[in-house]
């Protein structure tokens, strides 16, 4: 009598090369075949001399002014958002130098006032001498 474990292991064996291996790996290119696709779009779709239609002049004609049309819309798109953000940058740099003026204006205020502070306390002080020169002559004339 064969041995049982033998003839079942080996059963299974020959379940895993002949079922298991080749659905898994059919499973395997079905899931790269949807990533990529998810990735980079569909695949392209295979042209056999079949599946090809005769395109005529008309209809390449045709092609080729819905291409020249979209071409067209893609380029007016692209000078709209070109223009928006130039003008953009435009509104951004005059805000900036408006801001930068208006901090210049303000440091200049505050350095006059500055000035203005000093000179009032030297001409207090200078109206102090005044005064105590007069003091130590004794008056008025004296």
């Amino acid at each position: 009598m064969p041995n049982l474990k033998n003839v079942i292991g080996g059963t299974f064996e020959d379940v895993n090369t002949s079922v298991v291996k080749p659905v898994k790996d059919e499973l395997g290119k079905a899931i790269e075949t949807g990533t990529q696709s998810v990735v980079y779009g569909p695949p392209p779709q295979s042209q056999n001399p079949q599946n090809l239609q005769p395109i005529d002049n008309d209809q390449n004609k045709q092609k080729q002014l819905e291409d020249q049309k979209k071409m067209a819309e893609t380029r007016r798109k692209l000078d709209f958002w070109k223009r928006l953000e130039e003008e953009q940058k435009s509104i951004r740099l005059k805000k900036q130098q408006q801001q930068t003026q208006q901090i210049q204006a303000e440091e200049q205020k505050k350095e006059i006032k500055q000035f203005e502070i000093v000179q009032k306390k030297n001409e207090d002080i200078s109206l102090k001498r005044a005064q105590r020169k007069t003091e130590i002559k004794g008056g008025v004339g004296g």
